[in-house]
C-alpha cells in the first residue's frame, strides 16, 4: 500500500513537472525574442553561410495546371528536406532554442515553404487567417498528394500544350487530378488573375481529403516529404521547433480532437491566465474607488490589447490547426479591433479633456463644448475607421460595411431628427455667439443666467432658483435678450409737479433734478462721487419739462449708468430718489396727484386724488 502511494505521489510529481515545463515554455517561447529564429539574420547573411540560393522575390510557376502542381510539390520536397537536415542538427547541439548554425537552412525551408503556399487560393479567408491556414493547408495538401497516384508530368495541362498551340482559342480553365476532386483552377479576376491555382474548395476540403488518406502509405513512385504533418502539428513553433521541444513527454504528443494534449493544455491553461489577469485588474482598477475612472478605463484596454496580443501569438506558435484555429483566431481579431478601436476612441477623449481643461478654453462655455464635440465626431471616425478596416481583415466586405452603415446612418438620422436640429441649431449658435457662460439673458418668459451650453440644449439658471433647460432648436429661432452684453443700464422716468406751478417753480424744479443728478464742481479727480457713474462725456443726463398734462406739469428725466450692475444701479437710483424728493420739499415744491373729475346729479364735482406714482 505504501508502494502505491510513493508510486502515485511519484507519478503526480511528474506530472506536474512536466506540465509546468511545457507551460512555461510556451510563455516563454511566446515572448522571448530569441526564440523567432528568422528574425535576427538578414537573407544576405544566410545566402552567404550555406551553399544553396533562392531569389529573393521569386514566385512558383503558375502559369499551367502542370507547373502549379509540380513546382508546389517540388518546393514542398526543398522546404521539408531542409527542415528536417535543420531539426538533426539543431538537436545534437546543446541550448534549448534554434542555434545560429542552422538558421540559415530554417530561413531557406521557409523561403521554399511561402513559395509552394503561394499556390492556394486563400481568397476566400480573411488575410488575417490566410498566413496559418496556409501553413497547414500546405502540409495536408502535400501529404494526400503523397499518397495518391499523381498523372505523369505530360498528362497534366501545360502552358505550351499541343492543343494551345494547335487553336489559339483552345483555354483550360481548370485541371481535376485523376481520380480525386483536387482542382486546380485559373482565377478570373483580382490580383491573382489569369493564374493556375489550388482552388478555394479544394483548400476549404483539405482537411477531408486527409482524414480520409491519411491511413494509407506513401507511395514509392512520389517524392514524399515523410511525416511532415505530424511534425509540424506535434511540435511549437513555426515550422522550425526550438530545441527544448524534444523535452516533451511522449503522451503530450498524442492528438485529442485534432490536436495533441500539450497543445490543448497550453492553450487552456493561457487562456485561463489570460481571464484571470483580466480580472485582478478589473477588480483591481474599479472595484476599490472610481477616482480616475478615464485613465483607469484607458489602462484597462492597454492591457487587453496586449494580452491579446501575445494570446494571438502563442496560438500560432503552438501550431493550433482546423476549425479550433479558425475560431480562436476570428474570435482574438474580433476583440483586438474592438479594444483598438475603444483604446482609439479613450486616447482623443482623454486629448480632448486636456485641451478643454487648458486655460484657453472654458470647461463649460460654448468654445469647450465645441471642443469636445470636434473631438468626439474625430474620435467616433477613427474608431469606425478601425472597425471597418478590422471587419474586412476579417473577411467582411468593405463595401457592404459601408453600405450598412449608410442604411443605418440614414435610419438613425430619421430617427434621431430633432436631435438632428438641436446638434446643427447648437453650430449656428457657435458660429453667431448670440450669448456664453455666465450670461444673463431673457428669452420669452425666462430670467436667468446661462448656466452651461450643450449639444442639444442651453441650460438658464432662472432668477427664482431653478433650471430649465430650453432645446438649441429653439434657441436658435427667438429673440434673445442678452442683458450680459449692455454697455450701461439706463433710467428714465417722470416727475409730475402741480398744474397750479408758476413758470419759475417750473424752472426751479428742472434745475433742483439737474443739480441732484449732476457732478458737484471742484472735485478733484482723484476724489469719488456716485454720480460720476451717470457723467460720461457722450451720455450726460437729460431733464426736460417736455409735456403739459390735464392734471399736471411733466419733468421727464433720463440718464445712463455705468458699468451696468444691477444692484449698484438700484442702490444709485434710490439715492437719486431721495434726494429729489427732499430737496422738492425744501424748495416747497409740490408732486401733482392723479385726480379724477366726477359729476353728481346734482350738478356738482368732485375731485378725487390718486397717489404719486414715479415711472422706472
Amino acid at each position: 500500500m505504501i508502494q502505491i502511494k510513493e508510486w502515485a505521489f511519484g507519478f503526480q510529481k511528474k506530472l506536474f513537472v512536466n506540465l509546468f515545463f511545457m507551460v512555461w515554455s510556451s510563455i516563454i517561447f511566446s515572448q522571448n525574442e530569441k526564440i523567432d529564429s528568422l528574425s535576427f539574420v538578414s537573407e544576405e547573411q544566410m545566402r552567404e553561410e550555406i551553399d544553396l540560393s533562392i531569389p529573393v522575390l521569386q514566385t512558383p510557376n503558375v502559369s499551367s495546371p502542370r507547373e502549379t502542381l509540380f513546382n508546389f510539390i517540388e518546393n514542398m520536397n526543398k522546404s521539408f528536406n531542409l527542415l528536417m537536415e535543420a531539426h538533426e542538427e539543431n538537436v545534437k547541439i546543446s541550448g534549448l532554442y534554434i542555434n545560429d548554425e542552422v538558421k540559415p537552412k530554417a530561413y531557406l525551408a521557409g523561403r521554399y515553404f511561402d513559395i509552394a503556399s503561394y499556390s492556394l487560393d486563400l481568397s476566400a479567408y480573411p488575410r488575417s487567417l490566410r498566413k496559418n491556414l496556409g501553413y497547414t493547408t500546405a502540409i495536408m495538401l502535400k501529404e494526400v498528394l503523397d499518397r495518391i497516384d499523381l498523372p505523369e508530368l505530360e498528362e497534366v495541362p501545360g502552358a505550351y500544350s499541343l492543343d494551345s498551340i494547335l487553336n489559339s482559342n483552345t483555354k483550360v480553365s481548370s485541371y481535376t487530378i485523376p481520380n480525386t476532386e483536387i482542382t486546380i483552377t485559373q482565377i478570373e479576376e483580382g490580383d491573382q488573375e489569369g493564374k493556375y491555382l489550388f482552388s478555394t474548395e479544394t483548400v476549404s476540403r483539405v482537411k477531408e481529403f486527409y482524414d480520409r488518406t491519411k491511413h494509407l502509405p506513401y507511395k514509392s513512385s512520389n517524392s514524399v516529404s515523410e511525416g511532415f504533418y505530424s511534425f509540424y502539428a506535434s511540435t511549437p513553433g513555426k515550422l522550425m521547433p526550438p530545441r527544448w521541444s524534444i523535452y516533451l513527454p511522449d503522451w503530450s504528443k498524442k492528438e485529442v480532437l485534432s490536436q495533441t494534449i500539450w497543445q490543448w493544455l497550453v492553450l487552456i491553461f493561457d487562456i485561463l491566465l489570460s481571464f484571470f489577469l483580466v480580472y485582478l485588474l478589473y477588480k483591481y482598477l474599479f472595484l476599490k474607488n472610481n477616482e480616475n475612472i478615464s485613465l483607469k478605463r484607458t489602462l484597462f484596454l492597454i492591457v487587453i490589447f496586449v494580452i491579446t496580443i501575445i494570446l494571438g501569438d502563442v496560438i500560432e506558435r503552438i501550431n493550433l490547426t482546423g476549425h479550433i484555429l479558425i475560431t480562436l483566431k476570428v474570435i482574438l481579431d474580433a476583440v483586438f479591433w474592438f479594444v483598438f478601436a475603444l483604446l482609439s476612441f479613450n486616447l482623443i477623449i482623454a486629448v480632448s479633456g486636456y485641451v478643454v481643461s487648458s486655460k484657453h478654453v472654458g470647461r463649460i462655455g460654448i468654445e469647450s463644448t465645441y471642443t469636445r464635440a470636434i473631438f468626439m465626431i474625430i474620435a467616433i471616425l477613427v474608431a469606425s475607421s478601425i472597425i471597418i478596416f478590422g471587419l474586412s481583415e476579417l473577411g467582411i466586405a468593405s463595401v457592404s460595411i459601408i453600405t450598412g452603415v449608410g442604411i443605418g446612418g440614414l435610419a438613425i438620422a430619421l430617427a434621431a431628427r430633432s436631435t438632428l436640429e438641436n446638434l446643427i441649431a447648437s453650430f449656428t449658435i457657435f458660429a453667431d455667439k448670440p450669448y456664453q457662460v455666465g450670461d444673463r439673458v431673457k428669452i420669452k418668459d425666462y430670467n436667468g443666467t446661462i448656466e452651461a451650453i450643450g449639444i442639444r440644449s442651453t441650460q438658464i439658471r432662472l432668477l427664482t432658483g431653478p433650471v430649465v433647460s430650453v432645446p438649441n432648436e429653439k434657441m436658435a429661432s427667438i429673440e434673445i435678450e442678452n442683458i450680459q452684453k449692455r454697455p450701461y443700464l439706463r433710467r428714465e422716468f417722470d416727475i409730475k409737479i402741480k398744474y397750479e406751478s408758476s413758470r419759475d417753480i417750473v424752472e426751479k424744479c428742472v434745475e433742483i433734478i439737474k443739480d441732484v443728478l449732476s457732478i458737484p464742481p471742484g472735485l478733484e479727480a482723484d476724489e469719488f462721487h456716485p454720480n460720476v457713474a451717470i457723467n460720461r462725456p457722450d451720455y450726460t443726463p437729460k431733464v426736460y419739462f417736455n409735456k403739459i398734462n390735464d392734471d399736471s406739469f411733466n419733468i421727464y428725466v433720463n440718464y445712463w449708468h455705468f458699468p451696468p450692475e444691477h444692484w449698484e444701479f438700484m442702490s444709485h437710483s434710490e439715492s437719486i430718489n431721495f434726494q429729489i424728493i427732499n430737496q422738492l420739499n425744501e424748495a416747497n415744491i409740490e408732486f401733482a396727484f392723479p385726480t379724477n373729475t366726477v359729476h353728481l346729479k346734482d350738478g356738482r364735482t368732485k375731485k378725487e386724488s390718486g397717489s404719486v406714482k414715479i415711472k422706472d
